[in-house]
């Protein structure tokens, strides 16, 4: 019951964190390197600003990482579940390999 509970609030929390970061991604980032720009501020202001900027973006990440950390503490992971994990993982990072080598059109999004 804990690692169904455990895994239905990470996908939620996954979820939210894209929704939000999608607004993150796309036009906040142009906006905010043209208000900086307009300014015309000197340049080691412009990157504290933009330090600054990156930070909060990486903040919620953080804040998702530590709360899997707990939950993943809270529920542990057993041999029943590593191993079925690490196989899955495996198995997708084999198939990214041979995409990359032989179909690198495929995962190519530009």
């Amino acid at each position: 019951r804990n690692l169904l509970f455990a895994l239905v609030g990470m996908a939620v929390l996954g979820v939210l964190v894209n929704l939000v970061e999608l607004a993150c991604s796309t036009g906040l980032p142009l906006l905010y390197a043209q208000i900086l720009s307009y300014n015309e501020l000197p340049s080691a202001l412009n990157y504290g600003y933009l330090l600054i900027y990156v930070f909060f973006y990486m903040l919620d990440d953080l804040v998702i990482f530590v709360i899997a950390m707990v939950t993943l503490n809270l529920t542990g992971i057993s041999n029943r579940y590593q191993i079925p994990a690490r196989l899955i993982g495996a198995l997708i990072m084999i198939a990214l390999g041979v995409l990359l080598l032989f179909f690198p059109k495929i995962i190519m999004f530009l």
